[in-house]
């Protein structure tokens, strides 16, 4: 694979052929990199995921190594790529157990690395919290206890896939090609445009605060089944002025 000036983001949608339990033939693979790189100028693929993720309620997130060449089945046979780790998704369109929630994975937190925002609008519709815990995705006042680093993992990955048709999509996962930094990059950016990280699961008392806003979301609130929308939008204002910077 050529090596990257910036990290660019693939989406299924844009590899010619089809994935198995291995991965993409490396060929293919790198095929739809070379393609996206000699249409010319592509955008930083860390804003590019961190935007979608803000945005839509079915994006997974996954990290390709650029120095990866791949590995075969079988001694002497072809080689597939397969993503190194899961970065994060946003599964709203997946059930009640990812409402409201983006999940990411740092990697600088070796004990676990999965981190859940729950931020379900506020009769304005902004964000509730702002403030990833580190916690279980449906039990948000319990530690961690699936391991969602693993790429492709989603809590209901066929109601994920079908929310996609929301955007024109037959697919929800994308990849972030680039070097060994990607991943803590990528996390890193939420800080920089206004999340912060707590190192430990939600307390009972607050999250019965951020939940009330569920009850209060007017019923015609465009982001109740295509959450997040414009909820973040002050959020993803930053992400441009990091971009264009």
């Amino acid at each position: 694979m050529r090596t990257l000036e910036v990290p660019l983001l693939v989406a299924d949608d844009d590899i010619s052929g089809a994935s198995n339990a291995f991965g993409y033939r490396t060929e293919v693979f790198d095929a739809a990199v070379d393609q996206k790189v000699n249409v010319g100028a592509y955008r930083n693929g860390i804003y590019e995921a961190v935007g979608l993720i803000l945005t839509e309620a079915a994006v997974a997130i996954q990290f390709v190594d650029q120095a990866d060449p791949g590995k075969p089945i079988r001694e002497g046979e072809e080689p597939f790529i397969r993503p190194r780790m899961q970065l994060g998704f946003n599964d709203h369109g997946g059930g009640s157990e990812s409402h409201f929630r983006i999940l990411l994975n740092r990697p600088d937190d070796e004990s676990s690395t999965q981190y859940v925002l729950y931020s379900p609008p506020t009769e304005d519709g902004l964000p509730s919290n702002l403030t990833f815990h580190r916690s279980d995705l449906g039990f948000l006042t319990y530690e961690p206890s699936l391991d969602y680093r693993r790429p492709g993992q989603v809590p209901n990955a066929l109601k994920t896939g079908g929310a996609c048709s929301y955007w024109g999509r037959s697919n929800f996962e994308f990849y972030i090609v680039g070097d060994s930094t990607v991943p803590a990059q990528f996390a890193n950016t939420f800080e920089r445009i206004g999340f912060s990280f707590v190192n430990k699961p939600y307390d009972r008392e607050r999250l019965v605060g951020i939940r009330r806003n569920e009850g209060n979301m007017p019923s015609d609130y465009p982001g109740r089944f295509l959450w997040p929308v414009n909820q973040f939008r002050e959020q993803l204002a930053k992400l441009q002025e990091l971009e264009a910077a």
